[in-house]
């Protein structure tokens, strides 16, 4: 067995009316935030998207709204993402919706400085003890630094201290 260290800090805020809490989180990070969701077209998630959006304004965040996440998101959605980033030139990213999401936003997180991914490297040489495993449990997407994104099928790479909070 390969010998390894984990280290996982997060901070998970659920429970009923937290999404109120938004606006403060978020406030600590920046006035401007890069929401990344699922595609638009997902009408029952359009009011939360809406609420989160309000929330941030009165607080005074502006809110850049990314919402071109499909299922296993490929790498070119990935990099639309880190094109709206460094145009907008925001300051965090708030990730809702479900492990889609959340993923995009971490590879975002992650990646947004480098100015020429070499995705075969990330795939192929990116140092993880988890490597081998697609995916550990889906419940832990939103509490570790790993991503999940396609090209062809789906593949994980870890990240350094992009963590959820």
């Amino acid at each position: 067995m390969e010998q390894f260290r984990f280290f996982m800090p997060a901070r998970i805020v659920f429970g009923r009316e937290r999404i109120q809490e938004a606006g403060n989180i978020v406030q600590k990070y920046g006035k401007k935030c890069m929401l990344i969701s699922a595609a638009n077209d997902e009408t029952p998630l359009q009011s939360i998207y809406d609420k989160i959006k309000l929330i941030l304004k009165e607080k005074g965040v502006d809110c850049i709204h990314f919402d071109e996440v499909r299922p296993n998101p490929s790498i070119r959605i990935v990099e639309r993402a880190i094109q709206m980033l460094r145009q907008e030139q925001v300051d965090c990213i708030l990730a809702i919706g479900g492990g889609s999401s959340i993923d995009t936003a971490k590879a975002v997180s992650l990646f947004h400085s480098v100015e020429r991914i070499d995705w075969n490297s990330v795939y192929e040489n990116y140092g993880n003890p988890f490597k081998r495993y697609p995916r550990l449990s889906k419940k832990k997407a939103t509490s570790d630094s790993d991503s999940y994104n396609s090209r062809h099928r789906k593949r994980g790479y870890a990240g350094n201290g992009s963590f959820g909070v």
